[in-house]
């Protein structure tokens, strides 16, 4: 091959390769959850950011009893868990309280968050669908 073509040849491979580079740098390589594709509860530490919001579903291990805040708004909160982790459900009754029970399966939207060293969820509890 002669240097003329060898020269053509690098410019156009370097050329698709930065063109290569910007499309994937455009393009996230993270799952994302959704109402029909909600994470795990071991999901949630792997693949979520704190403050990013998220549907997970879990088990619940253990219902709490419910929180009132210094400013008098009220809360429910319970543990959901998979077969490895565990994760705090801490909501607001604002737009209504939830019926849940330990053993019942759920799907939750709210957002990932860690609160006095302890993570969770935090939403509203009328978010809260009981399968």
């Amino acid at each position: 091959m002669n240097p003329r073509r060898q020269w053509v040849a690098v410019v156009t491979l370097i050329l698709i390769l930065n063109l290569l580079a910007v499309y994937l740098s455009n393009t996230s390589g993270s799952i994302v959850s959704s109402e029909s594709r909600p994470f795990t509860v071991s999901e949630v530490f792997d693949n979520v950011l704190l403050d990013e919001d998220v549907f997970v579903k879990g088990k619940v291990t253990e219902v709490l009893e419910d929180h009132t805040s210094k400013k008098g708004f009220v809360y429910q909160q319970f543990i959901i868990s998979d077969v490895s982790e565990s994760l705090k459900v801490f909501c607001s009754i604002k737009y209504g309280k939830t019926d849940v029970s330990e053993g019942d399966e759920i799907i939750f939207d709210g957002e990932f968050k860690k609160y006095y060293n302890q993570y969770e969820i935090y939403g509203f509890c009328s978010e809260i669908k009981i399968l």
